[in-house]
Order: C-alpha cells, then structure tokens, then sequence
C-alpha cells in the first residue's frame, strides 16, 4: 500500500510538472530592439548616449530580476548572468551605411566581463574613456580615418538601489555619412525563469490528486480500523466476547487476527478467574460450614452422648428406660459418625502444598482413623493442571464419602492411574450397592454434581452399581502437558 501510494504520487507530481510546463508563462525578461536609418537629425554622440542609456536599462533590469532570486550573488556575478541572458535577446539591425558601434560592458573595476561586439575588445581589457568607479561620461578619441565617439552609462539595480557595472558604446561615422538616430523599442518576453509560477501549478494540480488518491486508497483502511476501534471500546465495556472478522493479510489483518487472539485469551483468563473466585469462595464457606459444624453441633452431641451414657449406667438393667438411654446414646454416636463424615467432606485440602496423590492419601487416612474404614490405594505418577486436580480431588472425596455412607462395606479402593493419554480415577467398594436409575431419581445431586465437574473438564464419568453387588465409580479426565504438575508416587496403604 505504501509502494504504491508513493508511485502514483510520483506520476501525479510529474504530469502536473509537464502540464504546468507547457500552460504556465515561465517568467518575463526585458528585451530591446534598435534600428537604424529611420530617423535622421541626431548628432553621434546623441545616438551614442541612446543606445548606451538602453543597454544599460535593459541589462539592470535583468540583473535586478537575478539579484531578487538569490541575494548571494555578487554584484559581478550578477552582472555576468543578466549579460548572458539579456544578450541573448537583442535584436539589433543597423543600416548598412551607418556608423561603426561597439558594445562592451565593464565591471565596476572599469574591465570587460565579456567581450565587445563586435569583438573589438577582448575580457578583462579596458576600452579607451572607461575609467574605474566611473560610471557616467562621454568623450571623443582619434582614429586614422574619423573621429570615435564614445559613452559610458551606469548599470543598476533597484533593490537596494545600486550601481553594478558600466555600458560602453563607441561609435565611428563613416566619410559622407549622414547622421541618423537609431529606433529603439523594448518591452518583455517570456522566459524559462518563472519557475514560482510552475511550482505554484504544481502544487495546485498535485494536491487535490493526491487528497484523491488518499481518500480512494484509505477508504476501506479506515473503515477496517473503525471496526477495530469499536470492538475495542465495546470490550472495554465489559464485552468480552467482541471479535472483527479478518479481512486481509496485511498489517491491518494481523491486527485483526491479534486482537481476536487477545480477546479469547482475556476471555478464558476472566473465566479463570471467576472459577478460581467461585472455587475460592466455595472452600471458605466450606471452611465456615465445616467450623460452625465442629464448635457447636459437634460438642452438643458430645454433651448428648455422655449424658446418655450416664443414664444408661445409672438406671437398673432390663428397664425400659435403661434400654430407652442405651437407644439414645447409640442414635446419638450414629449421627456423631456422620458429622465427622460430613466434616471431612467440608475442609479443604492443601493441594498447592501437598499436591494431589499427597491430598488423596491424607483423606483415605482421615477416613480410616476417625471411622475405621479400610482404604487401599494406588497412585500412580499422572500430570495434570491445577484445575483438573482440585475437580479429581473433590470427586474422589466425594465417591470415597458416598462409599463410606451408603455401602456398609468395609474395605474401599482408590486408584488413580495414566491410561491413554488420559487421567483415570476408580472408587469401588464391595457392599450392598443401589440402582443407579431410582439414584437419579431420588437421590442423585451428589452424583450429578460430580459429572457436571468431570464434564466441564471434556472427561467422562461411568457408575457401575447393582444391589448386593457393590459400587464403581470410574472417571477419565484428559492428561495436563503442563510441566510441575506431576504428582508423586504413592504405594498402597
């Protein structure tokens, strides 16, 4: 776009450069014409004063034009190049039988810039009357033949007022030659020094092409970086899922593609974060369940439980109120069972610290100490992402719970083991088992609660249970790459 912005900026300014060559007058300069044998009665030295006065006005004000272009110029410079010019200029036809004329100018030092015309006078020399500084005079020297008239006059220019040179004109009459006086006309013609006016063309020509040239060319570049701009306030508004579609390969198209790729990268780093929160301020409300539970129901079944155990020892064997307090105190220690149960189920495990075969291994021996269930694990060395962990953990605490609670059997399997690229979790027990279908029908939130988790990870969740044949529970969920995660190896307890 650049390339061929510059290129058609290019061609635009040339033709508008030839155009204006052509149509533009390119600069004025003085010109003088002098004739001979049309007027008569004028004595030479008269003519001479003319023709010399003429010179000298014309030639200053070329110079003057010169000097106005650039003010470094020399005044002897100046006077070089207007001589140049103006030379070039002079139309001047004299009478076959007229008087002899030579035409020099001199510098200010009184010597020739350029050679007289006719070439009398070569540069640098000093015709005869020329005196240096000055500028103005008149004066009669002797040839063999006839006298020589000769006239000087000052060249100047106007800004500043100034004298730059001197004109020299000498004139001889020829025998029986009758005085004439010479025509001269001037006036101004063009020239190749206008070079204001075809710039000024120019530029008039070239700006309204370019503006355009840019208004054609940037048209869909500004209408792409508006869509860009407005997707960027409207995600500044708190949308994350504003996305432009990608209309190039260009610049602007990457820009695109990169502010689609930020858009879905700030989006899942928000939802991250709202889960992390969510996860965050689910443990502590676990965490506050979990004390209110232990400092307050907690010690008021105990006070229960020994109040009872007091009753039944003081009252009389094979009294109805004795067996009433031995009912009581074992009610009492059942639903002590099932709040440590529940208060193992609430406090949070360590993951960041412990890791996760660490924080599995630390549940199973919470479990076998407080309630008297045997676990048996395997854990094999898995990689897995922090939020894949915590999703494992809860659900393995979760099936471990329900297998404690419902099953009645003794002993309860935990394995977790790499298998397929995926991570696979087995909970299974030998006990009375259920119908999974009346589950989901009555009792099923924790079981769907558990899916829901294992879902949103892209894993699968499988409940093989039937009554009297016992309970398996096996997860999958897709291995972490992610380097640090790996946990530790665990034996079997």
């Amino acid at each position: 776009m650049a390339v061929s912005l510059v290129l058609i900026s290019a061609v635009a300014a040339l033709l508008a450069a030839v155009i204006a060559w052509f149509i533009v007058p390119r600069g004025l300069s003085p010109w003088i014409k002098i004739e001979y044998g049309k007027h008569t009665g004028r004595p030479l030295e008269e003519q001479a004063h003319i023709l010399a006065s003429g010179n000298a006005v014309a030639l200053g004000l070329v110079a003057g034009d010169i000097v106005a272009r650039d003010p470094k110029l020399s005044d002897k410079a100046a006077l070089v190049k207007a001589l140049h010019r103006w030379s070039r200029r002079i139309d001047r036809t004299t009478d076959p039988i007229g008087p002899t004329i030579v035409v020099a100018v001199a510098g200010l030092d009184g010597r020739l810039v350029q050679a007289s015309v006719p070439p009398v006078y070569p540069v640098g020399s000093t015709p005869p009357g020329i005196e240096a500084d000055n500028f103005s005079g008149s004066g009669v020297s002797t040839k063999p033949g006839q006298p020589m008239v000769w006239v000087t006059s000052p060249v100047r220019v106007i800004d500043p007022m100034r004298v730059i040179g001197v004109v020299y004109v000498s004139m001889q009459e020829p025998e029986g030659y009758v005085p004439s006086a010479p025509l001269i006309t001037s006036g101004w013609e063009p020239n190749d020094s206008g070079w204001l006016g075809t710039a000024g063309l120019a530029l008039a020509l070239l700006v309204p092409v370019c503006v355009a040239f840019g208004l054609l060319s940037t048209r869909r570049l500004i209408s792409r970086i508006r869509r860009l701009a407005t997707a960027a306030d409207t995600m500044a508004q708190g949308d994350l899922g504003a996305r432009v579609p990608v209309s190039g390969t260009d610049e602007v198209g990457r820009l695109e593609d990169a502010f689609n790729l930020m858009t879905e990268q700030v989006e899942a780093a928000a939802r991250a974060e709202r889960e992390t929160a969510g996860a965050q301020a689910r443990s502590a409300e676990r965490t506050r369940i979990a004390r209110e539970l232990h400092d307050s129901i907690s010690q008021h079944l105990f006070s229960v439980s020994l109040v009872a155990d007091n009753l039944r020892r003081t009252l009389p064997e094979g009294s109805s109120t004795h067996d009433q307090a031995a009912s009581v105190e074992q009610t009492v220690r059942r639903t002590m069972r099932e709040m440590r149960m529940m208060l193992m189920e609430l406090r949070p495990t360590e993951l960041e610290e412990a890791g996760l075969a660490a924080a599995l291994r630390e549940v199973c021996q919470a479990y076998q100490a407080r309630l008297g269930i045997t676990i048996t694990t395997g854990l094999d060395p898995v990689t897995l992402d922090p939020r894949a962990e915590h999703t494992v953990l809860r659900v393995a605490q979760e099936a471990l719970g329900n297998a404690v609670k419902h099953s009645g059997a003794e002993t309860v399997e935990l394995r977790v083991t790499a298998v397929d690229g995926q991570v696979e979790v087995v909970v299974r027990d030998h006990g009375r088992g259920f119908d999974p279908r009346r589950a989901r029908e009555r009792h099923g939130l924790g079981l769907r609660l558990m899916r829901e988790r294992v879902t949103e990870l892209g894993g699968t969740m499988e409940v093989d249970s039937a009554p009297g044949e016992g309970t398996t529970v096996r997860v999958r969920v897709p291995a972490s790459s992610t380097a640090g995660m790996t946990t530790a190896a665990a034996g079997t307890s």
